[in-house]
């Protein structure tokens, strides 16, 4: 049974397709929930440990290099294909496959550090790695569309972000207060849980979703793939977002290292320095988890900022800002300082909005199709793909190029970020946005 069996409806009024969304049954709403956490909670698990690891077991810098492009490869291939055949088939088969892929690759990773013969541990790892890091990105189309098919767009959003906010503050706690097998162990034993839950549902219902799913594939053959207006500004805006966070997750805790003077992992401050960066990571997971909570108030006709697009444009240059913080910490203690704040609190609030807000655009745009949600989802997420290949292929050669100064992969990304404000907002001057069902008062559903 596809869990998305009471998701949208596509019927024609007046020869226009009106897409209704019927209740969905309990089961079907928490499972969602579920799944939806997957993906934030295994990122904040593996980001700190994996690498260690490798390290630990010797891994070269070449093989390292390639488990890091591996799933940007992946998610630039088939995220877009996940995201059209969850449209087809129903969001349970694929949520279910990588779900079960992140379990495996976080219940062995922790058994290879025992591993007597290296040579054995090594090519191990890296397949535990490529199942983890590929399954938690994919997980991102179906889960989210599965979201969208069973809540309306605001509550998508608030609950998307509030269940990420717990996940990833659980993930850092594990973290903290566990050793490293049993951190991982215990965050397996959850994906287990979350996965296990598309299971819910009751026999009866999967006739009427193999029904439903044939009706939506012959309908579907009918309709061209349809962007919506300003459909590639919020991509734009998407992917230089996640360059940011990319990039600033990958170098934080060594890039304040050097802030606080310990370039190298010999030196006596380093470890503290270390320590200090992962306080602050976990200080901004509390505000990570409370923004998701008045996320609806940041962005959305009633919110501060009064559209989605002003929400991510306003979070990429508070990502860049972040970044800019970052690298001049070094020059006196009130920059110090003021980069210190913007990771704990300013970093998480755009990080939920990066994460979210896109979506709840799409679901607001005029005519927009809902049974090719997925597969605009898919579309969304390969800026994810696009960023991490940027951030593994090309962040070390302009660290070596800047003599191994770290927070020249910071003022990289900080330069991309700016190139792509100036382009959006010259592509929004020439192709203004469509004004929003709900702008204009009226009801899509």
């Amino acid at each position: 049974m596809a869990l998305d069996l009471r998701g949208p409806i596509c019927e024609e009024q007046n020869g226009e397709p009106v897409v209704s969304r019927p209740k969905a049954p309990y089961s079907q709403k928490l499972a969602a929930q579920l799944a939806v956490a997957m993906p934030e909670m295994g990122w904040s698990i593996c980001e700190p440990l994996f690498m260690p690891l490798l390290l630990e077991l010797q891994v070269p810098d070449s093989l390292l290099a390639i488990c890091w492009v591996i799933s940007p490869a992946a998610g630039l291939l088939l995220q877009p294909c996940v995201g059209a055949l969850s449209d087809k088939h129903g969001r349970r088969p694929f949520i279910l496959l990588f779900g079960l892929m992140a379990v495996v690759g976080l219940t062995v990773t922790p058994l290879l550090a025992e591993v007597a013969d290296k040579a054995v541990a090594r090519p191990l790892a890296m397949v535990a790695f490529g199942f983890a890091d590929v399954s938690h990105d994919m997980l991102v189309t179906p889960t989210r569309a599965q979201m969208n098919d069973v809540f309306d767009p605001d509550t998508a959003e608030t609950r998307c972000a509030v269940v990420g906010g717990i996940a990833k503050t659980f993930a850092m706690l594990c973290v903290i207060l566990l050793s490293r097998e049993a951190a991982f162990l215990v965050v397996a034993a959850a994906a287990f849980l979350a996965t296990a839950s598309q299971l819910l549902g009751r026999k009866e219902d999967a006739v009427a979703e193999s029904d439903r799913l044939a009706e939506l594939e012959t309908a579907d053959a009918r309709r061209p793939r349809i962007y919506p207006v300003g459909f590639w500004q919020l991509w734009l805006l998407q992917c230089a977002g996640w360059l940011s966070v990319c990039t600033w997750s990958f170098y934080f805790t060594s890039v304040w290292a050097e802030v606080k003077g310990a370039r190298s992992s010999a030196s006596a401050g380093f470890e503290p320095a270390v320590r200090e960066a992962t306080g602050y990571l976990l200080l901004g997971s509390f505000v990570f988890l409370a923004a998701g909570g008045f996320l609806h108030r940041l962005s959305g006709p009633s919110g501060i900022c009064k559209d989605e697009w002003v929400a991510l444009f306003a979070s990429v240059f508070v990502m860049m800002s972040t970044l800019i913080a970052c690298c001049l910490a070094h020059l006196n203690s009130i920059l110090y300082w003021l980069a210190a704040a913007l990771v704990v609190l300013a970093m998480p609030v755009a990080y939920q909005i990066l994460s979210n807000t896109p979506f709840k655009w799409l679901e607001s745009q005029p005519g927009f199709d809902a049974t090719q949600r997925g597969w605009l989802t898919g579309i969304f997420n390969t800026t994810l793909a696009v960023a991490q290949a940027f951030t593994a292929v090309l962040s070390g050669p302009i660290v070596a190029a800047a003599g191994g100064r770290l927070w020249a992969a910071y003022a990289a990304a900080t330069l991309f970020d700016a190139l792509v404000l100036l382009l959006v907002l010259v592509m929004r001057l020439v192709t203004p946005m469509s004004p929003s069902p709900r702008d204009l008062g009226g009801n899509r559903r």
